[in-house]
């Protein structure tokens, strides 16, 4: 069965690293630290680190 992007998003239990949602979404890297930087995708920091909750995303992702 083929699971939709925001499905497979809502999978993981963990919170994501940029690497981990740039491939999600096909995108680099860096585009996402600059979208987070500029609140156009949710995220949080843990001290210096970005990080996105997959639920958090998954729903933005489906207001888009």
């Amino acid at each position: 069965m083929n699971l939709s992007l925001t499905d497979r998003l809502e999978q993981h239990e963990n919170a994501l690293t940029a690497a981990e949602l740039a491939k999600l979404l096909n995108m680099s890297r860096i585009t996402i630290f600059k979208k987070a930087k500029a609140g156009r995708i949710p995220s949080f920091r843990i001290g210096t680190s970005v990080r996105f909750c997959p639920k958090t995303v998954a729903d933005w992702l489906r207001r888009q």
